[in-house]
């Protein structure tokens, strides 16, 4: 975008240069996840309890991965052992083999939970949701990107899984 390259993104975050208009979306829940009997069970964890496991997360080329590695940081948060993939269909096959604990968005891998090949851990402070935003330059106004952008915001859904890459199919 800020290359030209491309007229609009729909990206983590609210905050934007200033050469930028951004429309707000939709907001994201990750929640904490292992393969079911990984973590013994307690009724609730503080981020500091998972430094026994290797945690799972999203690299920072991924804009939600360096959303939430920035908020972990500014807690004090430093995983000791840790795997990073941009791939969130990889992120939640490497959780259901067993391979450490990791954050997903709740409701598009919803599929994987209801089928127990993954379980929810209670974690506390629980990880923020991820706001997503619509951003196009505004330094050659366009009503086809504005439209574009009212449009996304109005059909923006991540509340269901891609249909290009069917969660349901990974196996434990």
């Amino acid at each position: 975008l800020a290359e030209d390259r491309i007229d609009i993104i729909a990206v983590p975050g609210t905050s934007f240069d200033s050469a930028f208009t951004s429309v707000p979306l939709a907001k994201v829940t990750n929640v904490w996840v292992a393969r079911p009997g990984l973590v013994k069970r307690r009724r609730s964890f503080k981020l500091t309890d998972l430094y026994e496991y290797t945690i799972l997360m999203q690299g920072r080329r991924s804009g939600s991965g360096l959303f939430l590695s920035r908020w972990m940081e500014a807690r004090g948060i430093v995983f000791p052992s840790t795997i990073a993939t941009d791939s969130l269909p990889a992120l939640a096959g490497l959780a259901a083999a067993g391979l450490g604990v990791g954050y997903l968005p709740r409701q598009c891998f919803q599929p994987l939970f209801s089928k127990k090949l993954l379980a929810i851990l209670p974690v506390t402070p629980a990880l923020p949701a991820v706001p997503y935003s619509a951003v196009y330059r505004h330094d050659r106004p366009s009503a086809l990107t504005s439209t574009i952008a009212k449009l996304m915001r109005t059909v923006c859904d991540f509340d269901r899984e891609s249909p290009a890459e069917p969660l349901t199919s990974i196996k434990a």
